[in-house]
């Protein structure tokens, strides 16, 4: 990471080290009648290097022929608008109809760096989720995994940690899911385990004790904002649900702690407004839009905190890359500058709109040049 300033005097933050956006949804681009993924595509990869972007739209990406055809369309379309650059690693759904076959087919995929299970009917696309995470069945997918692992092959598992209990207070349900993960990894260590948008204090306590062996995902707005501010804005209303003060500066401790075990992966939701603010009086649909200004934020968080050096180039770059075995990257484009902004209400999306993460808000950092070395609009 570079730190210097323009001619006017304004810092500038140069990410050398290739910026990793560890959890991103870039849409469904076989579904042509959802402009989500057009709209969406631009924001997301001007501002890293390297992302996951997650199968859990309909039907779920599950099988190895579904990933292929979805990251041939994805790095098209990347190519096209001139992200040809960025590195695009499609993320498969383990679903109860996933078998071991399955997972080998998918792990001779080198794009793939992890498969991801949701807790059936607990969030976005989990219809084909898991129901109970203790059958024969998913533990042979488990042993199809460390398998893979055994051969030299690095393949994650990433956890979409909630219990789907109505009973369960939106906010608190992670921490009831972290014994499924401890039973799992105490019986198959092969398995490296990536606990994604942690949300709750337990969380990064339950990482930590495993050192290294559990990764935690962090997105740019757990950490700075809590349920009751999710209750009074839609937009900021994802799964899992945004906790407590408690659980706020927990999470954000475990972000700016330099512990090579945490990264960022925004979860970044794209959402149309119409599906947000409602008509028909159901609840706005799950996940916040922060692939426009999560960077922005999480760079002003570390600044507030008096963090711009190594932690911060580790947690947005180099954690993530070490975690799946990645070479390191050294000639990262992405340069920000501190330069006050207002966010936009909203960004078109067909013919409808879509909210991103701070809108109507002023950030003090923008995109200087993005991924591709252009330089951007300011």
């Amino acid at each position: 990471m570079q730190i210097t300033g323009d001619v006017t005097g304004r810092s500038v933050i140069r990410l050398t080290g290739g910026v990793f956006e560890d959890h991103a949804h870039l849409r469904n681009p076989e579904d042509v009648h959802d402009p989500r993924f057009e709209a969406n595509l631009p924001f997301s990869l001007r501002s890293c290097d390297g992302l996951n972007t997650f199968g859990n739209f309909t039907p779920n990406m599950r099988t190895a022929q579904h990933t292929r055809r979805v990251l041939a369309l994805m790095k098209t379309r990347a190519e096209a608008i001139g992200y040809g650059n960025v590195a695009i690693h499609p993320v498969p759904m383990i679903t109860e109809a996933t078998t071991p076959e399955d997972i080998y087919a998918i792990a001779d995929i080198p794009e793939v760096l992890e498969v991801k299970t949701m807790p059936k009917h607990g969030t976005t696309g989990s219809a084909e989720g898991i129901a109970d995470f203790y059958t024969d069945t998913f533990q042979d997918v488990l042993e199809a995994i460390a398998q893979v692992n055994r051969s030299g092959r690095r393949l994650s598992w990433a956890v979409h940690a909630e219990v789907p209990d109505p009973a369960v207070p939106k906010g608190q349900r992670e921490a009831p899911f972290l014994p499924i993960i401890g039973w799992h990894k105490e019986r198959r260590p092969d398995v490296p385990i990536k606990i994604e948008h942690i949300s709750s204090w337990q969380t990064p306590r339950f990482i930590d004790s495993f050192g290294g062996e559990i990764w935690g995902g962090i997105t740019d707005h757990h950490s700075s904002v809590c349920g009751v501010d999710a209750d009074q804005d839609p937009h900021l209303q994802c799964m899992p649900y945004p906790g407590q003060e408690r659980d706020r500066e927990a999470i954000l401790q475990a972000k700016l702690s330099a512990r090579r075990w945490y990264g960022r992966g925004s979860d970044s939701a794209p959402h149309l407004l119409t599906t947000k603010i409602r008509d028909d009086n159901k609840p706005p649909a799950s996940g916040a839009w922060l692939a426009p200004t999560g960077l922005l934020a999480t760079i002003e968080e570390f600044e507030r905190h008096g963090c711009l050096d190594n932690r911060l180039e580790g947690f947005l770059c180099g954690n993530a890359r070490a975690w799946h075995h990645l070479p390191p990257i050294t000639n990262g484009r992405i340069e920000l500058i501190r330069m006050p902004w207002e966010v936009p209400d909203s960004y078109p999306a067909g013919n409808d709109k879509m909210v991103p993460y701070k809108h109507g808000q002023t950030l003090g950092w923008r995109l200087l040049r993005d991924s591709a070395g252009r330089p951007c609009d300011l």
